[in-house]
């Protein structure tokens, strides 16, 4: 059943626009198109003429054990509940999800739940899900990659002509150290001068920024106002000792220079593979460089960011940003929560957090209006 103790909600659907004049950014079944009124909402090929809001719920799966804490019965409904007819399972949540309302499977679900009569949004990791997979965009074979994880991703899914659109990743850590921390001295490319001297993706790296100073290591040291006599000197450590304008010129390049890569062959493989599909963004976690976001608005239809936050009030300004320095193209809260005392923040205001959790069309005007919640409680 759903439950009402869920981690996040997520916010997908219709996104309403500031000043666009528009039309839609894709060409294939699904499309954002924007009304007079100058609303953005989704359109299907299908139904035209009839824009409609994605309700959806994320984490549809037989079993959940995430993080489950110790003696505890997590969520295990095929076994538990259906004597392992996965099918029946099935079929039941789709009635429940229906019954609900719910018109859109969301990200992390089990690929054969749809059987025709719901729209899906899945998740693509379309590097890999590692943690520290930033550091593996600088890769001679970064294209051929991304091919192969798109082409599982839609091989796995029972109904692929039923997807919305489709994010590219959650939460990357655009910032170096994490996903959502802002550091001027560890970035992305701290993070690619910690892997080990014989890596690929350090190697790379170091071209990128011998070939900044014309291979010369006194000049660079000199920029970056560290003691450095060759090129082999130079650690993450090193690194993070300085905030030179030098060394902070170059770590913002070398961001952007990765992001653009990333997007950019991102959108070709798409376009290659999945023609007219759209690209709801990358979830970025509460804040990102202002470069990653704008290259994001550049390749993608959505911009999407999660946002989690102590107050239950919207943050304009973050929202304000996004919207500016993502091109004006809409925007997707893809996850916010406010949590029940049932979990780890112990946030005892039920009536609260059952207010601001319902749906807000009129919120903001570059923001979507429907939201997704998740499957199972945590």
């Amino acid at each position: 059943m759903i439950q009402n103790r869920s981690l996040s909600l997520l916010c997908l659907a219709a996104a309403w626009s500031l000043a666009l004049t528009g039309a839609s950014f894709a060409s294939g079944r699904f499309a954002l198109e924007q009304t007079p009124d100058g609303k953005f909402w989704f359109v299907d090929a299908e139904n035209p003429g009839e824009p409609f809001v994605s309700l959806g719920v994320n984490h549809i799966v037989p079993v959940h054990d995430f993080m489950a804490p110790p003696d505890t019965t997590y969520y295990n409904a095929v076994e538990r509940q259906f004597d392992g007819d996965f099918e029946a399972w099935a079929a039941d949540a789709r009635r429940i999800l229906k019954h609900a309302g719910f018109n859109t499977i969301g990200a992390w679900s089990d690929p054969k739940l749809n059987d025709g009569s719901l729209y899906e949004t899945p998740i693509l990791y379309v590097i890999s899900a590692e943690p520290n997979r930033v550091t593996t965009i600088l890769d001679p074979q970064l294209e051929e990659r991304m091919t192969r994880n798109v082409r599982k991703v839609f091989a796995d899914l029972v109904h692929p002509e039923q997807v919305l659109g489709v994010f590219l990743d959650n939460e990357m850590a655009w910032y170096g150290v994490s996903p959502w921390t802002p550091l001027d001295y560890h970035t992305v490319l701290e993070e690619y001068l910690a892997l080990p001297a014989d890596s690929l993706h350090r190697g790379e790296a170091m071209k990128w920024l011998k070939a900044r100073y014309d291979g010369d290591a006194k000049a660079f040291a000199e920029a970056w106002k560290i003691e450095m006599v060759d090129w082999d000197d130079l650690t993450d450590a090193l690194a993070k000792s300085t905030t030179s304008e030098g060394a902070l010129a170059d770590r913002a390049a070398f961001t952007e220079m990765v992001a653009e890569l990333f997007y950019s062959t991102a959108r070709r493989v798409m376009d290659r593979e999945r023609p007219g599909t759209l690209l709801l963004g990358t979830r970025f976690a509460g804040t990102a460089p202002k470069p990653v976001v704008e290259i994001c608005g550049r390749y993608c239809d959505v911009v999407s960011f999660n946002n989690y936050r102590g107050s239950s009030r919207e943050d304009w300004r973050l929202i304000a940003r996004y919207w500016i320095e993502g091109g004006r193209k809409p925007l997707m809260i893809t996850e916010f929560s406010w949590r029940a005392e049932q979990n780890t923040s112990g946030n005892p205001n039920k009536a609260a957090r059952a207010r601001w959790c319902k749906p807000r069309p009129s919120a903001a005007p570059a923001m979507m209006t429907s939201c997704r919640t998740t499957w199972h409680g945590r």
